[in-house]
């Protein structure tokens, strides 16, 4: 199913339900059924469809997401792009909060930052993620296969790597995107062990 996804796709990026799924449980936790039943009643039926559809198989269309996010800040006051990172924030901690936080702790960077192009393709129907760390404290990731990405993806991107070194017990950790591509991206993330 992957190997079609990939292969036969309309224009649009997707990313895995599931995302929007955890999504949607921590929207509803954090803000409030009648805030967020607000939002989406804003949003166009399609939209509104599509995200309440989700399931934890299958893909969605990124732009879905953001335009739940853009409502979301309307309806909060927030800046969407703020929202968007404490909730995909807190669906990581809570994915890895159990047995795997403690293994998270005893792995070493090599193996923290080798394995971000494996999430990253079971999150996004498109790109390739590869990633290397010419020194301690320091990874180089760079994204293919995804020109004109936009700001969602790469956001999603640099805050869930930036959150998993945190929560391996890596300190002021930062990720950026350092330059677009024409192809991507080149991302940088910096720690302290």
């Amino acid at each position: 199913m992957r190997v079609q996804s990939r292969l036969v796709r309309d224009h649009d990026p997707k990313m895995a339900a599931a995302i929007a799924v955890q999504h949607r449980t921590l929207f509803l936790e954090r803000l409030g059924s009648d805030l967020v039943e607000r939002a989406l009643a804003s949003v166009p039926a399609r939209v509104r469809d599509e995200f309440l559809a989700a399931t934890p198989i299958g893909w969605m269309r990124v732009s879905t997401l953001e335009t739940i996010y853009r409502e979301l800040g309307r309806e909060t006051g927030r800046d969407p792009a703020e929202l968007h990172i404490e909730i995909g924030r807190l669906g990581i901690e809570r994915t890895l909060k159990t047995l795997w936080r403690l293994f998270l702790r005893i792995t070493s960077d090599a193996a923290l930052v080798a394995r971000t192009p494996i999430i990253f393709n079971k999150s996004f129907d498109r790109g390739k993620l590869s990633s290397h760390i010419p020194g301690p404290g320091y990874a180089e990731l760079h994204l293919t296969g995804w020109p004109g990405v936009g700001e969602f993806p790469l956001r999603s991107t640099c805050n869930g790597i930036a959150t998993v070194l945190t929560l391996a017990g890596r300190e002021n950790v930062r990720v950026a995107v350092r330059e677009r591509t024409a192809d991507g991206a080149k991302l940088v993330a910096t720690w302290k062990t």
